[in-house]
């Protein structure tokens, strides 16, 4: 089974997943270099529970 999900950041898109789970590759084409002028913000949140699978 293959999964994707790809989209084109918006000004205030949220995006979430979670690595215990997932494969994650992301396409570098938010560089202000690339004449777009936009700021990416990275947070990451660390939640106590269960252990991964």
């Amino acid at each position: 089974l293959e999964l994707t999900c790809r989209f084109t950041w918006t000004e205030n898109t949220v995006c979430i997943w979670d690595n215990r789970s997932v494969i994650h590759f992301a396409i570098a084409d938010f560089y202000p270099g690339r004449g777009l002028g936009h700021e990416r913000i990275m947070d990451r949140i660390a939640i106590e529970g269960d252990q991964p699978h």
